[in-house]
């Protein structure tokens, strides 16, 4: 995970502290992790559709094997844009978020460049972010460094 998508994430954390359980979908650690900003909560647990480094649990985002509201904190950092089918992904992090949880996004914008992993669908802006949130409160999205949209919302 790039360093400024890390700072997002820790950024959005100092707001809203989690110490309960926390998912991640996408969690291979291909270049970078968060895993070490969620030290001391509850559980947490890495899933991603194909075994590797950081991940705990092997599986599609768009069927997450949990329980409805199971987790305190979902977080999907560079990853939407390798879902063929985001939009039923993103059903599926929300089915498992709690009440007051936090869902935390990123995802590349307009001008990021293609990056077969191992395969690269979409763009977004930040508009996209709020559609894709819906249904939650509090949302912010955010426009950064290397074409990246940012956003979170709790539930």
């Amino acid at each position: 995970m790039r360093p400024t998508v890390q700072h997002y994430v820790k950024t959005v954390l100092d707001k809203h502290p989690i110490k309960g359980r926390v998912l991640e979908v996408g969690s291979m650690n291909i270049n970078g992790t968060i895993r070490h900003l969620f030290d001391g909560c509850e559980e947490y647990i890495g899933l991603d559709m194909r075994p590797g480094r950081g991940v705990d649990v092997v599986a599609k985002a768009d069927n997450i094997p949990y329980d409805d509201e199971y987790f305190e904190c979902v977080i999907c950092c560079d990853t939407l844009e390798h879902d063929d089918a985001f939009w039923e992904s993103m059903g599926e992090m929300k089915r498992v978020l709690q009440k007051e949880g936090l869902l935390i996004l990123s995802v590349p914008g307009i001008g990021f460049g293609v990056h077969e992993y191992p395969s690269d669908f979409w763009r977004f802006t930040p508009s996209a972010i709020e559609v894709m949130l819906k249904g939650l409160n509090n949302i912010e999205t955010w426009e950064g460094a290397q074409a990246t949209v940012c956003g979170y919302g709790v539930k």
